[in-house]
């Protein structure tokens, strides 16, 4: 299908061409978002994170981008230029995620879903 749409000189820009593989490959659902075998479903990784912050369904492929997206970001920070910034990341990378966050950021707690709710309608 995509090649078929590429031959025919329609322009597709990475996340349509992502989206039309996962809509393509499977009608399989979780929770209602299409997915395919736990792959990309073509949103950028604000979308992903927001969904996490709202307890919303993402896939394990998502997931995985999204830590190695955020690793590369960190990476670029040079953090061993700033004493202050590799302490707290050496703190975060040694500590359970959900004690790092605190309650305050749960995204399993829904007064914290609803926070991020409201906080996105108001953008």
């Amino acid at each position: 299908m995509i090649a078929q749409l590429r031959k025919s000189g329609t322009k597709l820009n990475r996340r349509a061409v992502c989206s039309l593989r996962v809509a393509w490959e499977t009608s399989d659902t979780l929770g209602g978002l299409l997915v395919s075998q736990g792959e990309l479903t073509g949103r950028t990784l604000d979308e992903i994170t927001e969904a996490v912050r709202r307890n919303e369904p993402v896939t394990a492929a998502e997931l995985k981008y999204s830590v190695s997206a955020y690793d590369v970001l960190l990476a670029m920070l040079k953090l061993d230029e700033n004493p202050v910034q590799l302490k707290s990341y050496m703190v975060a990378g040694d500590s359970c995620p959900k004690a790092y966050i605190g309650p305050a950021n749960d995204p399993l707690d829904p007064e914290v879903q609803e926070w991020h709710k409201a906080f996105k309608a108001v953008k």
